[in-house]
């Protein structure tokens, strides 16, 4: 076999605990088994992308990159855009694993070139998650992930070698971690509108390009829409 198997660290002492890695990736992650009314979550160690890099580089700074190892598979993913659609920004939804290389401070350095550009946060949202690598995965309880928060959150997402088992009363699921709905109003008139690709909506009837509308207690009266 051609590969190459490299440890997490380079000193290691009796005792020590150390992830091996054929080729990047971690060889003995072990099995996941999640008992009957335990909830699990996949995204634990996850932080916002807090600075603009592009495509071709190799690193990219984090807000915080407490809890990721070198050798840690992570995903980069686009979760928001004030301009999505422009071709100056990126488009919300484009992701990619990559692999850390090294850390120094709040930067993160991969094993090879990002495909896609990250931009800095007033322009768009984009979060980094360590994605776990399971041998294999029982699930009798739920396994999700932290709801989305405006920065961080809303995204599922594992690897598993071997099997995925989902026994009865089981779940892997995600409702109602994603993007936010509008907030409550007890004044008459129109609601917010929920929150989607482009953001936290306002207080409008029609939608919020992918965000429902908020509705309008009056016109519905009359019959108009909302």
């Amino acid at each position: 076999i051609d590969a190459t198997i490299s440890a997490s660290d380079s000193v290691i002492c009796a005792g020590d605990t150390v992830l091996l890695s054929v080729d990047g990736n971690i060889s003995n992650a072990g099995n996941l088994i999640v008992s009957s009314n335990e909830t699990f979550y996949t995204d634990n160690v996850r932080t916002q992308i807090s600075s603009a890099s592009s495509a071709g580089q190799a690193s990219i700074y984090v807000a915080q990159a407490t809890g990721l190892l070198p050798n840690d598979r992570v995903l980069l993913i686009v979760m928001q855009g004030l301009a999505s659609n422009s071709s100056s920004q990126p488009e919300v939804g484009n992701y990619e694993f990559a692999t850390i290389q090294s850390i120094n401070g709040n930067q993160l350095t991969f094993t090879q070139a990002l495909q896609h550009s990250y931009y800095e946060p007033s322009l768009t949202k984009c979060q980094l998650i360590r994605v776990p690598t399971y041998e294999n995965v029982t699930v009798s309880g739920t396994l999700t992930c932290n709801p989305w928060d405006g920065l961080t959150g809303g995204v599922l997402c594992f690897f598993a070698n071997g099997q995925i088992t989902i026994n009865a009363n089981g779940s892997i699921n995600a409702d109602g971690k994603g993007f936010r709905g509008g907030q409550s109003v007890s004044s008459w008139g129109g609601g917010y509108q929920g929150e989607s690709y482009y953001g936290l909506g306002t207080r409008w009837f029609e939608s919020n390009n992918g965000g429902g509308g908020g509705g309008n207690a009056e016109w519905c009266h009359s019959g108009q829409g909302g």
